[in-house]
């Protein structure tokens, strides 16, 4: 079962998502394997360093251990933080072009 609290479109800057999950059945298993299985849209790695960041609590208490057994029945809430805009700024290198149009460029990179 997963529950999101969405963000509420009235606040300029977004909202960290909340999802909350119970345990249904199934045997122990690994709290980083059960959340890749549950949730397909974040890779395990991610789900693994919100572990790690105390993003995540098991029947409420902090889980920082991907490690830990999960148990049928165990209530799962996980934060995830909303994604913070990268400051980047182009700036002008040399580049070898050697072919380009509308739709393919080709540069020549040097090892």
């Amino acid at each position: 079962m997963i529950n999101l609290s969405a963000s509420d479109s009235q606040f300029s800057e977004p909202l960290p998502t909340r999802l909350h999950l119970t345990v249904e059945s199934g045997l122990s298993e690994r709290l980083d394997s059960w959340l890749a299985q549950q949730l397909p849209d974040y890779s395990r790695s991610r789900l693994q360093k919100l572990i790690e960041a105390g993003q995540v609590r098991v029947n409420q208490q902090v889980c920082t251990q991907k490690k830990s057994a999960v148990q049928p029945g165990d209530a799962i809430a996980l934060t995830i933080p909303a994604a913070e805009p990268l400051d980047l700024v182009a700036e002008a290198i040399p580049l070898d072009i050697l072919y380009e149009d509308a739709h393919l460029l080709i540069i020549n990179k040097p090892a």
